[in-house]
């Protein structure tokens, strides 16, 4: 399963959603199985469309890090 966060709310709720999925019973193991690593997708366009190209990288920015 690989997740989209893509408006500029979901950009901002992206690390408490993984949190709370990483909380639910093995997904954490089931993660750990396949090589310990996650892929999340975060997409451009909604969020350009949401908050402009400025807020739009800036979000983006703070929920890859």
């Amino acid at each position: 399963m690989v997740p989209l966060f893509e408006t500029i709310e979901d950009l901002r709720n992206a690390a408490p959603i993984m949190r709370e999925f990483y909380a639910l019973p093995g997904v954490a193991a089931l993660v750990q199985r396949s090589g310990a690593e996650q892929d999340i997708m975060l997409g451009y366009s909604d969020s350009n469309k949401d908050g402009g190209i400025f807020t739009s990288n800036w979000e983006l920015y703070r929920a890859e890090i």
